[in-house]
């Protein structure tokens, strides 16, 4: 079930479920790489225009200017992610039905997301001093700027999320490419002030504006309003928020602590080229995330195919990262030609960061599994293997090492974390599958 308006037709075409023979439910179900295939054209999408984007800042900027703004945006998704509250797991699993309920989801998701990332700011930039932040705590208008940056982004992965419950590829892909084309042109001004509070303003403000103005306009864009009633089953969903915002922190954080590590302990004209290789790298991963997303939101609508989904949806994702690391091992001998001789480090570092990317689709998958069956012990097993594993190495190798310990510690991490799922995954689950549905709290057997 979608949030956009179906006739019963269409409804029956795409959501019927497999409680008919086996050859009947191949032949109605829908495509299985059908949303992992959207997702990864807007990853690619998204990727290209981040790389000319850094293309035209690498040459226009110096690289201590890049590193400075890097650190802050480093700063700016950290805050981001600890105050995330699990919501969007939360929205792709209790709000993937269409109606008013879940108008609700979102609508409250909205205020608390909000709320939240007000609260992290204070926090934030009260108790940490580093000469990033510095920038942002020279006053009242700065401190707001940095909370409106935080909570628009946070209400952008929300809408991200809701786009695609609701099957709106085209409004997702419309929207990836707005945030990638207003960066570009915009690297050529240069207003008085600080070179690096400038391009941190490219880095962060598309994806804030962008993120609002989709969150105002879903009555049209996505078929649906903001509510604000008490939708139902919301104990359990408070419950698998307060779960699976541990398992988020515990997995996305260390892709924000690790460069935050990195600012703190390496010069920023090192820091420059170190997060050049880590954007690019971050954009190979986007694809494995998102695929594992559109597995979760898709299982909850159809719960008794989500094992045949997780097997090809695995499959695609190693493939893509595959592909990616060849690509990345090819790139390799020409960074500093595009670059510039600044960022030879960069060539030095780009592929190890892309082939832990393998070791990361083989456990994004098992995490989305253990999340529709409700196994918290594999989602809390995999989730702190990862955290744990990262930012712990990082937080011990990168001072002794510098951006060499925080390479070996992502893919060390990464490579701990799919061993963990394969391992939990064959001692745990076996025999009938039993998902909760999201909207009853009802648990669905498959076969």
């Amino acid at each position: 079930m979608r949030a956009r308006v179906f006739t019963a037709r269409q409804h029956h075409e795409d959501c019927a479920p497999d409680i008919v023979t086996s050859g009947q439910a191949v032949a109605r179900a829908p495509h299985v790489l059908s949303g992992p295939a959207r997702i990864v054209l807007i990853v690619g999408i998204q990727a290209g225009l981040a790389a000319v984007f850094w293309f035209v800042a690498a040459r226009l900027t110096s690289t201590r200017a890049l590193g400075i703004a890097a650190a802050l945006y480093t700063a700016l998704q950290f805050v981001n992610y600890v105050t995330g509250m699990g919501l969007t797991v939360t929205l792709a699993r209790f709000g993937a039905d269409a109606g008013r309920d879940q108008d609700a989801w979102f609508g409250w998701s909205l205020i608390v997301t909000s709320a939240a990332s007000a609260i992290g700011t204070v926090v934030f930039l009260g108790f940490v001093a580093s000469p990033a932040t510095e920038l942002m705590r020279s006053g009242a208008v700065a401190f707001i700027a940095f909370f409106a940056l935080t909570a628009g982004i946070s209400i952008g992965l929300l809408v991200d999320v809701r786009l695609i419950a609701s099957g709106r590829w085209g409004w997702l892909t419309a929207k990836n490419l707005l945030i990638g084309l207003v960066r570009i042109p915009l690297v050529l001004v240069h207003p008085a002030g600080s070179e690096a509070l400038w391009l941190f303003t490219l880095i962060a403000a598309p994806q804030a504006i962008f993120g609002v103005i989709f969150a105002i306009g879903s009555r049209w864009i996505m078929n649906g309003r903001v509510r604000f009633h008490r939708p139902p089953a919301w104990r359990q969903a408070v419950h698998y928020s307060v779960v699976n915002w541990a398992a988020i922190l515990a997995t996305q954080a260390p892709a924000i602590v690790l460069p935050l590590v990195v600012a703190l302990h390496v010069r920023a004209v090192v820091n420059g080229p170190f997060f050049l290789a880590w954007s690019i790298a971050v954009a190979v991963f986007l694809a494995p995330g998102a695929i594992a997303q559109v597995v979760l939101v898709e299982g909850s609508r159809e719960p008794h195919d989500f094992r045949r989904r997780a097997r090809h949806a695995m499959s695609l994702s190693i493939g893509i990262s595959a592909l990616a690391l060849l690509g990345a091992l090819a790139f390799v001998p020409f960074i500093t030609t595009v670059y510039g001789p600044a960022y030879r480090l960069s060539a030095e570092i780009l592929p190890l960061l892309v082939a832990a990317s393998i070791p990361w689709s083989v456990a994004v998958i098992r995490l989305s599994e253990a999340r529709l069956r409700h196994d918290h012990v594999t989602t809390v097993a995999i989730t702190l293997t990862f955290g744990v594993g990262i930012v712990g190495m990082a937080v011990t190798l990168v001072p002794v090492w510098g951006v060499a310990g925080a390479v070996l510690a992502w893919v060390a991490g990464t490579t701990l974390a799919a061993a963990v799922g394969l391992a939990l995954s064959w001692i745990r689950w076996h025999g009938p599958v039993s998902v909760l549905d999201g909207a009853t709290g009802q648990s669905l057997q498959s076969g």
